[in-house]
């Protein structure tokens, strides 16, 4: 009689042999999955710029695309997908983004027949459970951006370099050097995978010099079809970089990013280091077969290779956003199914290892990331609070595209003369106060200020620091995402006059008195009852490295002349260039307190 271990083990081998026998509908079930979750919230956020930027690109004719492109980092390639998509199902959140859904959910093809064909039955099912619940797959999917076709194409690069290593055909040789010039003309820094493939040649060489020369002959052809662009691009000799340099616990963030959690973080690299050890030990025993190290190599290369090189490119000029490396997470997940699937243990402990990954996964998966700028919230505000006596200005300048787009859709399609178009209706777009000595603000009773990405575009805030200086802040919009709002009336003054200190005198100075709690001091502010605005205490604390990580509680004493008064009490955390958080509230006054 078998063992319930044998038994559960022959179960588990009968329920891989099934599904592999009908490997078409295991994967169209979940291709649909991959495609439900993904679109589901697809198009509930609203755009960033990077998106805006995308379509306004994808309006132009294909002639206008391939020669602008080459003044920027972006090869013309997927700008001219997305205008065909466009012309067929609009220009919406979801519309657009429902292609990277497609791309992003067809990907478990790849990664199936890909393992499948080059590997073993096991790993197949396994990568593709791994993917379909990668957040990070599901994040760039609700981006109108190149980003989950790059992964696609990157996977498909990979199918068809050991296709043609194994099968060396003109055929295959096509479809290789074919594979990895579009690639390169949707974005050129998936070249490090090509230099990737180049490499493990080492590894194949010898027992597949045929298919090796084709590849070798593939890359070159793809070097000078791609060469045509790279030539005539100018962007390379003038990028700036705005990601900050990365560190180890950087490096760290990203592979626990691409991972999901920080517990499959440390599971990976377990497995990674026992599979090494392993590796070693059988080598050193004679006990090793060279295929599966050369597999685990290439994998390795894969994911790991790419996110290292750019690392330390980024200690130079940093390029270190998760976006920038995600070709490279196919590698990843490739890598931890092979060592599962090949781990010398018994079906049911490498089933538990791969649930026990999944588990993880699905306990920290969100269906709806947050991610976006809020631009119809601030034209909201905008709109609540603009006269024809009112001077809108919008930092940065390059933001007229993702404004144009929820301001008036009609003034995007023709946004090459969208900021002209909006000077008429006195809205500017600005890099920083230079703007103030060109529009004539004496002209003017109130300011429209809204912020976003000012931190590239006025890094030292001068903007905000000009006018909050001249001007009170009358409104401040609610929290927007990435998006900031205010009002400044040009008819109000701040009251700064007004502050005076108590500090000697009234029952004020009991704030000042020894304590564990922090205290701002004796100073109080008398609020002027003819002007809706005054400017109250003003009091520096410790710089905070993340104010959205910590707690305030501020106590305050304050009493009026007569019990009737209505006021309202607001209160902000403040640095020179903006404000970080505010809110309000509404005070009922009492009998002035005993002393």
């Amino acid at each position: 009689m078998d063992s319930p271990d044998k038994s559960v083990d022959s179960l588990i081998r009968k329920l891989v042999g099934f599904i592999d026998r009908n490997a078409l509908y295991y994967l169209i079930i979940l291709f649909c999955i991959n495609f439900l979750i993904k679109i589901l919230y697809a198009g509930g956020m609203y755009y960033w710029l990077d998106e805006t930027s995308s379509i306004f690109i994808a309006q132009k004719s294909i002639a206008t695309i391939i020669r602008e492109s080459f003044a920027v980092p972006n090869p013309p390639l997927y700008f001219i997908l997305l205008k065909g998509w466009m012309s067929v199902f609009g220009i919406s959140e979801l519309s657009t983004r429902a292609l990277s859904v497609i791309f992003s959910s067809a990907t478990i093809f790849i990664l199936y027949y890909f393992s499948r064909r080059f590997f073993n039955k096991e790993m197949a099912i396994y990568v593709s459970l791994i993917f379909t619940l990668a957040q990070v797959q599901l994040y760039f999917s609700h981006e109108t951006r190149g980003y989950t076709i790059i992964v696609f194409m990157s996977a498909l690069s990979f199918y068809f370099y050991l296709l043609t290593l194994t099968v060396p055909s003109v055929l295959n040789l096509i479809k290789y050097t074919i594979t990895i010039t579009l690639l390169l003309y949707i974005h050129p820094v998936p070249v490090i995978l090509i230099i990737v493939q180049f490499i493990c040649l080492l590894f194949y060489f010898k027992s597949n010099r045929k298919g090796s020369l084709y590849i070798i002959a593939g890359q070159f052809i793809t070097a000078i079809l791609f060469g045509a662009w790279v030539l005539k691009n100018r962007w390379v000799s003038e990028m700036q970089s705005w990601v900050p340099i990365p560190g180890p616990e950087q490096f760290k963030e990203l592979l626990v990013t691409y991972l999901n959690t920080e517990f499959i973080y440390y599971f990976s690299a377990a497995l990674l280091v026992f599979f090494t050890l392993l590796i070693i030990i059988r080598k050193f025993q004679k006990n090793s077969t060279f295929e599966d190290t050369r597999s685990f190599m290439l994998l390795l290369l894969w994911g790991l290779f790419p996110i290292l090189i750019i690392f330390i490119i980024s200690q130079y000029s940093s390029r270190w956003d998760p976006r920038y490396m995600l070709f490279a997470t196919p590698g990843l997940y490739l890598l931890t199914a092979f060592i599962i699937s090949k781990l010398p243990v018994n079906s049911l402990i490498r089933i538990s290892l791969i649930v026990l990954f999944l588990l993880s996964s699905i306990i920290n998966f969100n269906l709806k990331p947050v991610k976006g700028e809020d631009w119809p919230g601030a034209i909201s505000f905008m709109k609540q609070h603009r006269d024809d006596s009112t001077l809108t200005l919008i930092c940065a300048d390059y933001q007229f595209m993702s404004f144009s787009y929820y301001y008036n859709k009609d003034i995007f399609r023709q946004i090459e003369q969208a900021p002209t178009t909006l000077k008429k209706e006195n809205i500017y777009f600005t890099k920083g106060a230079g703007v103030l000595d060109q529009v004539g603000i004496n002209r003017y009773n109130k300011i429209l200020l809204i912020l976003s990405h000012e931190v590239a575009a006025d890094p030292e805030g001068t903007l905000f620091r000009t006018l909050s200086q001249a001007y009170p802040i009358t409104y401040t919009a609610p929290y927007l995402m990435n998006v900031k709002a205010y009002l400044f009336d040009m008819n109000l003054h701040p009251a700064d006059s007004l502050l005076f200190d108590f500090e000697n005198d009234g029952p004020f100075n009991r704030l000042g008195e020894s304590s564990g709690k922090a205290y701002s001091g004796a100073h109080v502010s008398r609020i002027n009852k003819d002007t809706i605005y005054s400017k109250g205490l003003t009091c520096s604390i410790s710089d905070l490295g993340n104010i959205y990580s910590h707690y305030f509680t501020i106590s305050i004493l304050s009493y009026s002349d007569s019990l009737s008064t209505n006021a309202e009490l607001v209160c902000s955390y403040e640095k020179p260039d903006s404000i970080y958080y505010w809110n309000s509230t509404k005070i009922r006054f009492s009998d002035i307190p005993d002393h």
